[in-house]
């Protein structure tokens, strides 16, 4: 059935809210989004997450300076480097150049601190692992804010508007128009499976001026000779070809096709079991930090995502048939 209004809660579960659907399949029925049943069922590597963002926040510990020392007088520099054992030239004070010294002492000796101290600096500086997730986040929906004003208005992203550390994910949307010369048919579309029992929001479906070529894999064999292993499909510009694609903009570190590929292929099976056609191509438009852009078409299937869905299933009853023990109080 189509003509679906969807709602969504802050815990991405979605619920058709159309008064001429009380009676249809959809009606009182919570619908688990695509991304959870994903997050679900592929694994991740969580524990190198963890110590790479790690490493990077108490390397922000150390760039953080002890001293702001463009809000301190002369005097005041002057009694710091005293109390910081930073000698004076025989040729007197130069300001200056002892503030350039000041300003490299850090706030946190790490090397002298303890784990929990550690972490609790990480905290208050907000440099923790959640922190770096939650500025991700924020910065990916600025950089989504910005392809929607584009595609509804016509307005061209503008940089200033978007964090400072995806400003150059800008210039990869704008790659992505230049390139593709897409033709946008929807954004921000909301799809629903009755038959299967999930929900989700896809970026837009376009028509791309864009031809689906196969690129072979070369590797080398053990007397240095090159063979082919296997085939890869890519999305070439072409003004003379046009697809139309479903998409979904991602502003990740890399593209995870075991996760991005099915992902897309969900919002196809649900547009199709509503009644819409099949689209020619899913793909991910990635842009990263430093500009790079690529158009992803998806190798996943529809039944590969009805797989992964089964195994999240699974995952959740299993983990579910056994309560964690509490521990004593002491």
């Amino acid at each position: 059935m189509s003509g679906h209004t969807l709602e969504m809660d802050s815990r991405h579960r979605y619920w058709c809210t159309n008064p001429e659907h009380k009676e249809a399949d959809c009606a009182g029925v919570i619908f688990e989004s695509v991304t959870t049943i994903l997050g679900k069922a592929v694994p991740k590597n969580l524990a190198w997450y963890g110590q790479t963002r790690g490493v990077i926040g108490v390397k922000g510990l150390l760039r953080i300076p002890k001293y702001d020392v463009r809000a301190m007088k002369p005097g005041e520099v002057g009694q710091a480097c005293a109390a910081e054992g930073i000698g004076i030239t025989p040729a007197g004070t130069n300001t200056t150049a002892l503030a350039v010294r000041l300003s490299a002492i850090p706030k946190y000796d790490v090397g002298k601190l303890s784990p929990d101290a550690i972490t609790d600096a990480l905290k208050r500086e907000k440099l923790t692992v959640n922190d770096h997730r939650d500025q991700a986040a924020e910065g990916g929906t600025a950089v989504h804010n910005a392809l929607e004003e584009y595609i509804k208005r016509g307005i061209i992203p503008s940089a200033a508007k978007v964090p400072e550390a995806k400003r150059a994910s800008i210039r990869g949307l704008a790659k992505f128009i230049i390139d593709y010369r897409p033709e946008f048919i929807a954004s921000e579309v909301k799809t629903v499976s009755t038959a299967h029992g999930y929900a989700g929001t896809f970026d837009f479906l376009a028509n791309i001026h864009a031809r689906l070529d196969k690129v072979s894999r070369w590797e080398r064999n053990g007397g240095g000779a090159m063979k082919t292993k296997d085939a890869k499909l890519v999305l070439v510009p072409d003004p003379n070809s046009t697809l139309t694609a479903l998409v979904d903009l991602k502003t990740s570190k890399y593209v995870y096709p075991t996760s991005h590929f099915p992902q897309l292929e969900a919002y196809e099976g649900a547009r199709i079991e509503a009644g819409e056609p099949p689209t020619d191509v899913r793909a991910v438009l990635w842009v990263n930090n430093e500009g790079e852009m690529d158009l992803v078409p998806s190798s996943a299937s529809f039944e590969d995502f009805l797989a992964l869905k089964r195994s999240a299933e699974v995952l959740g009853r299993l983990d579910k048939s056994w309560t964690r023990p509490r521990k004593a109080r002491a």
